[in-house]
């Protein structure tokens, strides 16, 4: 199921069209489970990818017949982690189902980007534990500053083990070194933090790749260790795989392969590769030989190993693409200017070391693309200047240049007077390009644009043309986005926000008339705030 960013829709938003999905509890429950897990898979993404992109829209065909989202409900499974973040809607007239998404919220997270798995493991006595995002951020943190592992186990955390972590460990490789085992033979030790049994099955190798993809990755953040496929994790006895089942050489290459893709993460200089050793340990019964005990042992990793790429998403070039592990890394710990050597701003102009300079917006309680802003320590507060320019009565922003377009544009007045009359507690910003304003192009047809901003309402954006030359909707949503987009990753804005973009033609004659009509988006109300 592909994700594609559609265009044909009125929303000034980055909308990702997931197709034709089976939405309701009961009608999720009933279909195929290999169709179902993939829809929600690429929902999920979808979310990921917007909350790490400024926010968006998804836009679902729905594909069941006399589906009501009020009676049937949505059937997603999403995770917690999105709480919050979305907002719903069904348009019947078009069988369609829109899921609003809004923009990460790293300082409520307490993680900059939202993640669905870090794929990063970690040993903790004889579990191995995938980490999450607030783990694996403190991890990689601990990293950058000591470049040692951070997760070693305290004394505190083995003196409930019968035998000594050391003891087992110097065990485990006494039996790494060994040529044979015996076939039911009982080992004198058990699972810790280096050891770790496993049975082959035919499940098992299956799933091999992905069962040692997490091992390896959880001894190399730890402190390194041993992984034992043959031997019961229960009875501690020795099974082995068959022999007429198991071919040492080519699975020795195999694991190697698989060991030598995982990606890692360096903060070192060193860039050193994953150190590992495999041995197949001949399993005899009776003297006979039975079969093959598989033997890994893995030191412990300079920096980061991880089982697979982090499962990250974001919307790059009007695509879905998913996050390299250097660029999630990079991201995660990213820190304002000089509060560390992890900071990929240092070689930028430190401007919170000036002493006159105050740090106002921290990259850690904003989305990726958000940077440091610094403020001179004589100026006011953000929150100063908008009590004193944004008070709740009705503001005219910039009178010289409004009274200015309302005596060369006859009819202008009455229009905008006519469109916010039954809006109370209201600022109007006026612009004679907003689309310059934001870094776009200036349109020559283009009178002036307003910016409508009001309590419990959103935000409207009305652009006057004195000429239609059809081009105007594409306009006016490029413009309304970009300008969502800024006030989102330049400003640092994490509630819910929305834009709609109005058109007017100003006709000679002073009267006016609306491009848009009933083409205006539906959002849920209210979706800023």
């Amino acid at each position: 199921m592909s994700l594609k960013t559609d265009l044909e829709t009125n929303f000034a938003e980055c909308v990702l069209n997931a197709g034709k999905v089976i939405l309701g509890e009961k009608q999720r429950s009933e279909m195929d489970p290999d169709l179902q897990k993939e829809q929600n898979q690429s929902i999920l993404h979808a979310i990921c990818a917007l909350l790490n992109s400024g926010g968006g829209v998804i836009k679902i065909e729905i594909a069941n017949e006399d589906y009501e989202y009020r009676i049937h409900g949505v059937g997603l499974k999403l995770l917690p982690m999105f709480n919050g973040y979305l907002d719903e809607i069904q348009q019947e007239d078009q069988n369609l189902f829109f899921i609003f998404v809004k923009s990460w919220n790293a300082k409520a997270s307490g993680v900059r980007l939202a993640t669905l798995s870090s794929n990063l493991y970690q040993r903790h006595k004889t579990s191995t534990n995938k980490m999450t995002s607030e783990e694996a951020l403190a991890f990689l943190k601990g990293k950058t500053r000591t470049f040692r592992d951070t997760f070693s186990l305290s004394p505190q955390n083995i003196q409930d083990c019968v035998q000594s972590e050391e003891d087992i460990k110097a065990s485990a490789a006494a039996l790494f070194d060994r040529d044979y085992l015996q076939y039911l033979e009982t080992l004198s030790f058990t699972q810790s933090t280096h050891v770790e049994f496993k049975m082959f099955s035919g499940e098992e190798l299956q799933h091999f790749e992905k069962d040692l993809s997490r091992c390896v990755s959880a001894f190399a953040n730890t402190e390194g260790g041993y992984i034992f496929w043959g031997v019961h994790t229960g009875t501690r006895q020795v099974i082995g795989c068959e022999e007429e089942k198991i071919d040492p050489t080519t699975m020795r290459d195999s694991i190697g392969s698989w060991i030598r893709k995982l990606p890692v993460h360096h903060f070192c200089t060193q860039r050193c590769e994953i150190k590992y050793a495999i041995k197949f340990l001949e399993v005899k019964n009776q003297g006979a030989l039975h079969g093959y005990v598989c033997a890994v042992k893995v030191e412990q990793f300079c920096c980061a190993v991880f089982a697979e790429e982090p499962s990250a998403w974001q919307v790059k070039d009007n695509r879905v693409t998913w996050l390299a592990t250097k660029e999630w890394a990079t991201w995660m710990i990213e820190a304002d200017p000089g509060q560390g050597a992890e900071s990929t701003l240092s070689v930028m102009l430190d401007l919170s070391r000036i002493s006159d300079m105050v740090l106002q917006v921290s990259v850690s309680s904003t989305i990726p693309e958000s940077r440091s802003v610094c403020t001179h320590e004589n100026l006011e507060c953000l929150e100063e200047q908008q009590k004193r320019y944004f008070p709740d009565s009705m503001w005219h922003v910039q009178k010289k240049l409004y009274t200015e377009l309302f005596l060369e544009n006859g009819g202008l007045r009455r229009l905008i007077n006519k469109e916010i009359r039954d809006v109370s507690q209201k600022i109007l910003i006026f612009s004679r390009s907003w689309a310059v304003d934001v870094g776009l192009q200036e349109k020559q047809e283009v009178i002036c644009d307003v910016l409508l901003l009001c309590k419990e309402k959103i935000p409207v954006l009305y652009t006057i043309f004195r000429k239609d030359d059809c081009c105007w909707k594409d306009y006016i949503l490029r413009v309304a986005h970009t300008l969502k987009q800024k006030l989102v990753n330049t400003g640092g804005y994490t509630g819910k926000l929305g834009i709609i973009p109005k058109a007017f033609l100003l006709n000679p004659d002073t009267t006016a008339k609306a491009l848009n009509g009933s083409e205006l988006p539906n959002y849920p109300c209210p979706i800023a705030g």
